[in-house]
């Protein structure tokens, strides 16, 4: 035991923070074990608990006096930046801390303001300042905060009513929130936040990824604006991560401030922000950089599976021509790829619960490796069958994998990614598609797919080590959940199911065709999906500015109008180029339509949102995966051509119930 205490104490002071589940494994031993070590080690002043695992104590021991000699320069230069945030005439309350009297003490000489403290402290450093007018909270005087705590001072912070907040820390962590170490502490600090229209809390980076015993603020805090800065550059964004502990580098270099709006006293800006929080189910909180290290893997795996898709799309009819199949028979082993995807998809899901998505998207990415070699080697109908099974249940085994992953980088970034995220798949969808039939005329049909294969295994083995581990739910209570009774997720499930139809229409037979009745070459035929997902991607990427100027039903009809010309021109084309123009259309009007009616399920007034989100993404997917085989059967009788002209029926269908679109505004989803 004590060995494994040891081990534990090391990797806290190597990386930061330790995961039970992670621990376990490593040991050997039952979770249960390694959560009892982590008891005794927080017992002992060891290690802070959090959820899942443990974080290294904070740093910030000691009495003021003690600390003050502290990290000087990098005080100094937190200082600095935290002074641009104090507009002249404002009032700032200066908690007790360290670096709040280094902040009090670069004040500009000339800047006047009314400071309020309760650090005698600080008070002193003030009172020099010839343009600041001074209040000095009173009460017993806690020696190792160096301020004023209990009632008295609660009485007297009750008569102020401060523009800006500067509080101090001793720990700062994503899950485990703003801590401190003393309970008296934490309650004033709480207080004089409610009190505040706004509030900055400086810390030097050793404390991040840190935990004190007491939270004062809990991240995320509801109906909160978050940034974090680098006051080294000029306030450029970083990224506050959970696991920079005491020994990340960034402990040289960097000092950061985390600055946010409270709700007790809100702006009529804040007030506007506050109404669109009330219609997301999940708070906006802590934002970090824009581009992190696990934002980029995920990005990478959504772009390897798109990629993965689209060199899929031209091989299509060598395939079918390999096998001999008739249109019929390759709509059935269409479906045999749709089958897959939604009997491994649930399976997926309960892995994800068990192991967590880093271990479950890294095993299901190796598995879709060799599947593009796999169906073109495939001898036989039967071997074709099988490896199309596997093709489409790591797919969508993957897909769901990765969603969750990203949904664990948006937590753990307090960022929206979800939309680039899918616009990546996209664009993996556009490449693979697009240099598809070149490749294919050049290298042959093996050629290809050993190239699309290797490229694939570079991108995961890019993304493999910046993966983001999240915790595993095993033990998280399982709600029995019924159907809803309502209409509305059923419509909006109607809306994706027909929105995505053309999707796949477009996936798999497009190539199909473009050659076979347009008399495309081989180079040319796969330039059709790779037109539909050169302008989807563009799309995704620009959607969340679209819908927030537009609106989520505006947004809708307006796609939904560039899909069924689309649709049209590719059905009444006279040639492959207006065909693949066509799809480009039906590609900016695809992009959106699905991500809005997604939002708008996880937004049903009166409906938990995975019951909704649940109805409505099924209900979507076999759209994509199970419609085209259907698709396939009636162009065995009437033509592609027909069959593309006929989809624009199912959009006028989402044109006529856009407006639940509503439900949508404010919030960002997506999917293919």
């Amino acid at each position: 035991m004590r060995e494994r205490q040891g081990v534990i104490s090391e990797r806290l002071r190597l990386n930061g923070r330790v995961l039970a589940t992670e621990l376990a494994l490593e040991f050997g031993v039952s979770e249960d074990t390694v959560r009892r070590d982590l008891r005794e080690m927080a017992a002992a002043g060891l290690c802070e608990r959090v959820y899942g695992g443990a974080l290294p104590i904070s740093p910030a021991h000691g009495s003021l006096t003690q600390r003050i000699g502290f990290a000087v320069d990098r005080k100094r230069a937190l200082a600095r930046a935290a002074t641009q945030q104090i507009a002249a005439g404002s009032t700032v309350f200066f908690d007790a801390g360290s670096t709040n009297l280094a902040i009090a003490n670069a004040l500009p000489a000339e800047l006047a303001l009314t400071a309020a403290t309760n650090a005698p402290a600080i008070a002193a450093a003030l009172i020099d300042k010839p343009a600041v007018n001074v209040i000095l909270i009173g009460g017993m005087v806690d020696r190792q905060t160096g301020g004023s705590l209990g009632a008295k001072a609660l009485r007297d912070m009750e008569q102020i009513s401060p523009d800006l907040c500067i509080l101090g820390a001793c720990g700062v962590d994503l899950e485990a929130g703003i801590t401190v170490f003393g309970f008296e502490d934490a309650e004033f600090k709480r207080y004089a936040a409610s009190r505040s229209r706004k509030v900055l809390v400086a810390a030097t980076s050793e404390k991040f990824g840190t935990a004190a015993p007491i939270a004062f603020c809990q991240l995320p805090i509801a109906n909160a604006w978050w940034s974090s800065t680098m006051p080294i550059r000029p306030f450029s964004p970083i990224t506050a991560r959970a696991d920079a502990g005491p020994s990340s580098p960034r402990k040289r270099t960097e000092t950061l401030v985390i600055e946010f709006r409270e709700t007790g006293r809100a702006s009529p800006a804040m007030r506007k922000d506050r109404e669109m929080d009330s219609h997301v189910n999940a708070p906006p909180a802590a934002r970090s950089g824009f581009i992190t290290r696990s934002r980029a893997a995920v990005s990478l795996l959504f772009l390897m599976n798109g990629f993965v898709v689209g060199c899929w799309a031209p091989k299509i009819p060598d395939f079918a021509e390999r096998l001999a199949l008739s249109k019929f028979e390759l709509g059935l082993m269409i479906l045999v790829f749709g089958v897959g995807s939604l009997v491994m998809m649930p399976i997926a899901g309960a892995q994800i619960a068990k192991h967590g998505s880093r271990i479950v998207v890294q095993l299901l990415a190796v598995c879709v490796l060799p599947l593009l070699l796999a169906l073109t080697l495939a001898p036989n109908v039967i071997t074709g069958a099988i490896s199309l099974f596997l093709f489409g249940g790591f797919i969508g085994a993957m897909d769901v994998a990765m969603n969750a992953n990203a949904v664990s980088v948006e937590k753990s970034m307090r960022r929206s990614i979800m939309s680039s995220c899918h616009a990546f798949w996209s664009l993996g969808g556009l490449i693979g598609s697009g240099l598809g039939g070149i490749v294919i005329s050049k290298l042959g049909i093996l050629g290809h797919a050993e190239l699309a294969t290797v490229l694939a295994a570079i991108f995961l083995a890019i993304a493999w080590p910046m993966i983001l581990a999240d915790p595993p739910h095993p033990d998280a209570k399982k709600e029995k959940t019924r159907l809803p009774m309502v209409p509305l997720p059923w419509l909006l499930g109607l809306m994706a199911l027909f929105s995505m139809v053309p999707e796949g229409a477009v996936l798999d037979w497009g190539a199909l065709y473009l050659r076979q009745e347009m008399d495309a070459s081989v180079a040319l035929s796969g330039l059709g999906f790779a037109a539909f997902s050169a302008t989807m991607a563009i799309m995704r990427f620009a959607g969340d500015l679209v819908r927030d100027r537009l609106g989520g039903v505006k947004t809708l009809r307006i796609c939904t109008v560039f899909a069924i010309v689309g649709m049209l021109l590719a059905g009444l084309a006279p040639n492959a180029e207006i065909a693949i123009l066509g799809f480009a259309f039906c590609g900016i009007g695809i992009s959106n339509m699905v991500p809005i009616a997604f939002s708008a399920a996880g937004n049903i007034p009166g409906l938990k949102p995975g019951i909704g989100i649940s109805v409505v993404t099924t209900m979507g997917y076999s759209g994509m995966l199970v419609a085209p085989s259907l698709i396939g059967f009636v162009a065995e009788h009437v033509g592609f051509a027909a069959v593309f002209m006929a989809l624009p029926v199912l959009l006028l269908v989402v044109l006529l119930f856009s407006k639940l679109a509503r439900y949508a505004d404010g919030v960002s989803g997506g999917g293919h």
